[in-house]
């Protein structure tokens, strides 16, 4: 990634202004090409014992032994292939889901009638995928409607030998401009909006999913979304490279990780110090907060900053939630079925200037919710309460989140954990899930309570369903609490926000946590550490979105079309500093060459009266002089550096071009090359 940086062209930008742009529902064609036929050979597998090959070299000879090879092949074995039906079932099942939502959820600057073309410094994606050279800036544009691109793969994935797990699928950005802006006397580095996106399924655990339960295919789709929410920014290179401002929109810091440390004590009250990474961006913190009922305390950075995984085995890069807090986070590092997109990965999306992001879209979290800075700090029985699951406990409780019937996950290590993970006395016990940091709780990988296919207990008229959630319940409401039974009832909010369950046929309130309500012959456990009729708080923006301009009419009998585009010839910039261009010029064919020459790119729509409308934070003024009805427009973007120079059109004239008079003012835009 480094690299591909260093080939780019930088462009001067304004986070704050950009992102007053970003009101346009993101376009998104999945292109699907290389799922079909044998479209993506020697890269996927189509017959057993086929050559297939990890990297950019398709004629490599070394054989591949660990999944950091970057120019290898394997044997395509039965499990890898990509079939036909694999094909259709993702296409038919997985993609217009994600589509829809997607369009749903982010806006995007508008580009004008054509989107701007792709950044040429990144001709192809993963290995060996060309981009059209027809997409590629600055003569090139993404087809019309269209401003992010998304491929779709089924190759095989090299498996990690450091870990028990099987990679499902990987997903990451591909094409995207590279910006700057002066702060003081330095220049900072960002990345903007990934325009080409690339995800892959791999074929050996995907599958499976084929003819499925609607339960699985929802978890696949999950699956598909948090793979493309990495190729949308949710990545290390994203947040290390990141330009961000504040709420009075005044430029942070642009590594938006924080390392800190906290000082903890295991159970045998050994001291130790866990160094940690966490996002600094301030929507996620304010989500954050508001998820753990947690606030920030300047000594202590687990309470400032929304933790991320690291986990030197798997590559070591912070681009997930940390599992132990975020567990139930769609962006947590391994696939969950009843993952939800929370206020947490939304504010990370709103924090980048190029989106802004639909807060009604978002799904609330319940594992962690309102269990304070304790649960965030450390794990341990005290600070997890029924959360943890101890030997000396009862085997079977509902999960965290009560999305399932859980089983207690504490094992037996043939040696002593790491001081950090020692939760009990015993320092060879701990939970089996390492990328929870051992942490012993409460889990299932079958039993949901939302999967509708798995059979019920009619006896207390138990169900399944998307707001059912797991219980505990006596059979006889005498017995003693320690032999607790475990059901799935439906569960939803009373009128005055209490915790409302349907058990046993009979509608139960949950005033007081840890109460036994009696429900015919058995007595139901009201959960306690359970928060689930708080309503989901939604992270102050920064930055008001405005609303797209209107198109004004053209109210005057003159053939005038509704819309006019094009851009102005742009001021050649000299050393010496800003200098004004006045160009009447309508020919398509002249550019202007040389590192010193900057496009300035105009959106304008017709009106009745000469209307011009500059963002007040850009130092561009534009004014309009000519006597066609047509020339009076309503400039709504300000500028984008990047663009090509020609005419204005007004759609509907069957004469000649129109040339009204511009008169644009700007600043200093410098062609550079960042090398790293």
């Amino acid at each position: 990634m480094k690299d591909l940086i260093s080939r780019s062209n930088l462009k001067k930008i304004d986070p704050a202004a950009e992102k007053l742009k970003a009101t346009q529902p993101m376009s998104i064609y999945f292109n699907t090409t290389l799922l079909e036929g044998q479209n993506d050979y020697p890269y996927s597998c189509y017959s057993v014992g086929q050559k297939v090959v990890f990297g950019a070299d398709p004629n490599t000879s070394v054989q591949c032994t660990t999944p950091d090879n970057e120019n290898c092949y394997l044997y395509c074995t039965e499990e890898d292939i990509q079939t036909a039906e694999l094909s259709q079932f993702i296409q038919n099942n997985i993609l217009n889901l994600a589509q829809n939502y997607l369009q749903q959820l982010f806006s995007v600057a508008s580009d004008g009638p054509q989107s701007v073309g792709l950044n040429p410094g990144y001709p192809t994606c993963r290995d060996n995928i060309p981009l059209p050279s027809q997409y590629m800036s600055p003569r090139g544009s993404l087809p019309s409607g269209i401003n992010t691109i998304i491929y779709v793969l089924a190759r095989p994935i090299l498996q990690n030998a450091n870990i028990s797990d099987s990679t499902l699928a990987n997903g990451g950005p591909c094409n995207f401009d590279v910006y700057f802006q002066e702060k003081g006397s330095s220049t900072i580095i960002g990345l903007g909006r990934p325009k080409v996106v690339t995800i892959n399924l791999n074929p050996s655990m995907i599958s499976s999913f084929i003819g499925s339960t609607a339960f699985q295919t929802t978890a696949l789709y999950k699956l598909v979304l948090h793979e493309i929410f990495h190729g949308l920014g949710f990545t290390d290179i994203y947040f290390r490279y990141y330009l961000a401002y504040t709420s009075s929109g005044s430029q942070i810091d642009n590594n938006a990780i924080a390392t800190f440390t906290y000082d903890g004590y295991n159970a045998n009250s050994q001291n130790f110090t866990d160094t940690r990474e966490g996002l600094t961006m301030e929507l996620v913190s304010q989500a954050f907060s508001s998820q753990f009922g947690c606030y920030p305390n300047a000594n202590e950075g687990y309470t400032q900053y929304s933790p991320l995984y690291y986990f030197s085995e798997l590559g070591g890069d912070s681009s997930h939630w940390a599992a132990n807090v975020f567990y139930d986070e769609i962006m947590m590092p391994f696939s969950n079925p009843n993952s939800v997109v929370s206020n947490l990965t939304l504010a990370v999306f709103n924090s980048f200037f190029f989106y802004n992001v639909n807060y009604q879209m978002a799904e609330q979290m319940e594992w962690g919710r309102n269990m304070g800075c304790e649960f965030i700090a450390q794990c341990s029985s005290q600070n997890w309460r029924s959360y943890f699951s101890s030997p000396y406990s009862q085997n079977q409780m509902c999960t965290g989140s009560r999305y399932g019937k859980g089983i207690s996950n504490v094992v037996e290590y043939y040696e002593d954990l790491p001081t950090e993970y020692q939760y009990f006395t015993t320092p060879t016990w701990g939970g089996d899930r390492y990328y929870l940091d051992y942490c012993p709780v409460y889990l299932t990988f079958t039993d949901y309570c939302t999967d509708e296919s798995l059979p019920v207990n009619t006896t207390i008229r138990e169900q399944r369903c998307s707001n059912c959630r797991c219980f505990e319940y006596l059979e006889d409401s005498n017995q003693p609490v320690e032999d607790l039974s475990l059901a799935c009832w439906p569960a939803s909010c009373s009128s005055t926000g209490q915790l409302s369950i349907l058990a046993n046929g009979q509608e139960i309130i949950c005033n007081t946590p840890g109460e036994i309500v009696a429900v015919g012959d058995i007595g139901v456990l009201c959960p306690v550490d359970y928060d689930f009729c708080t309503p989901t708080s939604i992270p102050f923006n920064p930055t008001p979105v405005p609303t797209v301009p209107p198109v004004l009419p053209c109210n005057l009998d003159d053939n005038c079309g509704q819309t006019a585009s094009g851009s102005a010839t742009a001021s050649t910039v000299t050393s010496s500093g800003l200098t004004e261009d006045t160009s009447t010029s309508t020919s398509t064919s002249s550019t202007p060459t040389g590192d010193s020459t900057t496009y300035v790119p105009l959106t304008v729509t017709t009106g009745s009266n000469t209307q011009i409308s500059v963002l007040s934070s850009l130092s561009v003024t534009v004014s309009v002089s000519t006597s066609n009805p047509c020339s009076k427009f309503y400039a709504s973007t300000g500028f984008i550096a990047g663009g090509e120079p020609g005419p204005f059109i007004c759609s509907g004239i069957k004469s000649s071009l129109i040339s009204p008079t511009l008169i644009i003012l700007l600043f200093i835009f410098t062609f550079l090359i960042y090398i790293q």
